[in-house]
């Protein structure tokens, strides 16, 4: 079935069934993987919401996708770079009471 240019059926199944087995693998892998875990949560919003896009271009269409990475980018970026501020101000927090403390 078609409507307004998106297709529902075995193309929804299996972006959805793809998508629910990333989300497994994705969860494993951060619990898991030091790394990954290490305040990144904005970072770890970012991929699934990156991947979540390119596989509803199966679904929707890839003009649509763009649409939808520009709308998220808009709203996505100013918090990913306040996250970023925001650690690299508790960066230079624990260092000040590190300081304090070795004197």
């Amino acid at each position: 079935m078609e409507l307004n240019g998106t297709i529902f059926g075995k193309e929804l199944v299996i972006v959805n069934i793809a998508l629910v087995l990333f989300g497994i693998i994705y969860n494993f892998a951060i619990q898991y993987i030091p790394w990954l875990a290490q305040r990144r949560s904005a970072e770890q919003v970012v991929g699934g919401v990156l991947i979540t896009l390119l596989a509803s271009g199966f679904v929707i269409g890839w003009e649509y996708v763009i649409v939808m990475l520009i709308l998220f980018s808009a709203s996505g970026l100013p918090m990913l770079i306040g996250s970023w501020v925001r650690a690299a101000m508790d960066d230079e927090e624990a260092k000040k009471i590190a300081r304090e403390h070795l004197k």
